[in-house]
């Protein structure tokens, strides 16, 4: 693929990659033939040429003096550029005005942590060059990880090369348009106001709002580290599935719930000048939002606005064990295990955080909207029975509680903490462990909280059993 790249006359100076091509011999001649320069990892234990003899990079880093140690950037990371020592030396051997050198990497923090470099390439090559070059492995694997992600890089069931050949190539091109666009685009906070304002009969002062809540929400999600992207998400993974655009990855259609359902949006939805269009203006986001995260996880920014999602961690551990837990569980299905860490005991809400609700003959009332942090004098007592222990919760989804993040968060830290057990329709929470149904999920209906104990297709050992339970108590069955 590279002579081929080369003979096509790509404007490529360098070579980078792994130990697995860093070692082959006959790799490296090649390149040296070519004229194309590389920055090759190799192993500790490579034997190679010095004007002493043969060595290993090992030992080469051990004997290296103070001096020969200058820290630099090798490129620019999520937080910031990625700093090390770098120790750089000529080896024997130069051919038309082309040299070799030996490069080892030192960690800062932990200097035992050592990678070892082969290079060759233009004899008037500075040493930053270099640095800057063995960088570029990380943009390439990153790129590679996108790609897996985006565009299904490794979705492949193929025995033969061609068909492999063919697969990939599509899927590169496919990443290079995304990666492109994403990379020219800049969020316009006038597209979704739009939308609502044309469409949904939405105020404009309100449609901004909206625009300005989705923006911020979004960018407050790129700039955490993707697992606790997939942590955030976990909530409402069960009850996307079927959402439009029906081709969007489902992780993506979490996203687009978390960062545009679950804000002003929900608000407006709730207060009336929004109704039914929420589900247009939901479906619209899924391309610029996916956009948006390629393009910083690109480029990151640093966002000076307040992270609603970043301290979640530390403020209610059990609750995101819990869902890191879900996480882990969720491709397969079945049981996971679930250690929840020692903290202390949460309070129940209390003061004006409790709202009663006024009396109303209509059931379907609801005295605030989804993401308002206050309690409603009803859950405060939901959560008080779970003081009184052997509690099990049955409920839709976990939306139901809320989908403000902050107070969901806060209504699992609670019930996991006096080891509550909720069972949602695809979902069982325990203190112990957590429970996702196998193969299909069920649609969770709001109306219809006992679904998920109704339908045991995909349920397994304790999940079945207690789904079985709570349908017979309810006298379902």
């Amino acid at each position: 693929m590279i002579e081929r790249a080369i003979t096509a006359s790509l404007p490529a100076k360098w070579v980078t990659a792994d130990e697995v091509y860093g070692q082959d011999s006959k790799f490296r001649t090649w390149l040296q033939q070519h004229r194309v320069g590389y920055v090759l990892a190799v192993p500790r234990n490579q034997r190679v040429p010095t004007t002493a003899g043969n060595s290993r990079p090992d030992v080469l880093a051990a004997n290296a003096p103070a001096l020969a140690w200058k820290r630099r950037s090798c490129g620019t990371g999520p937080k910031g550029p990625r700093l090390y020592n770098w120790a750089v030396a000529s080896l024997p051997g130069t051919v038309d005005e082309h040299g070799h050198w030996r490069l080892i990497r030192r960690n800062i923090v932990k200097p035992t942590d050592l990678a070892y470099y082969l290079r060759f390439g233009p004899a008037g090559t500075h040493d930053e060059d270099l640095s800057r070059v063995a960088g570029t492995q990380w943009a390439i694997e990153k790129c590679f990880q996108t790609a897996k992600t985006e565009v299904g890089l490794d979705h492949y069931q193929v025995r033969r090369y061609d068909a492999w050949y063919r697969h990939i190539t599509l899927v590169l091109c496919t990443h290079a348009d995304l990666a492109v666009t994403a990379a020219h685009a800049t969020p316009k906070r006038g597209r979704l106001p739009g939308l609502l304002t044309e469409v949904c009969d939405v105020d404009e002062d309100l449609a901004h709002r909206i625009g300005d809540d989705v923006l911020q929400r979004a960018e407050a999600l790129a700039a955490l580290p993707q697992r606790a992207q997939d942590v955030l998400i976990a909530p409402f993974v069960e009850e996307v599935f079927d959402h439009k655009p029906l081709a969007a990855p489902l992780d993506l259609k979490a996203k687009v719930t978390l960062v545009v359902r679950n804000s002003l949006l929900e608000q407006a939805h709730h207060d009336g000048p929004l109704d039914s269009g929420i589900i247009p203006a939901t479906e619209y986001a899924a391309g610029p939002l996916s956009h948006l995260l390629a393009a910083r996880r690109r480029q990151p920014i640093a966002d000076q606005k307040p992270n609603p999602f970043a301290e979640l961690a530390g403020r209610y551990p059990r609750a995101w064990a819990c869902l890191d837990a879900l996480t882990d569980t969720f491709a397969d299905g079945g049981r996971g295990p679930l250690r929840l860490p020692s903290a202390p005991t949460p309070s129940l809400p209390s003061g004006d955080e409790v709202v009663t609700a006024p009396p109303s003959g209509d059931d379907t009332v609801t005295l605030f909207s989804a993401i308002d942090p206050r309690f409603d004098q009803g859950l405060v007592n939901l959560l008080r029975k779970a003081t009184e222990g052997d509690l099990v919760l049955c409920t839709s989804a976990l939306s139901r509680y809320s989908r403000n993040s902050e107070k969901l968060h806060r209504i699992l830290e609670f019930l996991l903490a006096h080891r509550a057990t909720i069972l949602t329709t695809n979902y069982l929470i325990r203190h112990t462990d957590v429970w996702v149904r196998r193969g299909a999920l069920v649609k969770p209906d709001s109306s219809k909280p006992f679904a998920g104990a109704l339908d045991t297709q995909g349920l397994a050992g304790t999940h079945r059993k207690i789904a079985e339970s709570v349908a017979a108590q309810r006298g379902l069955r």
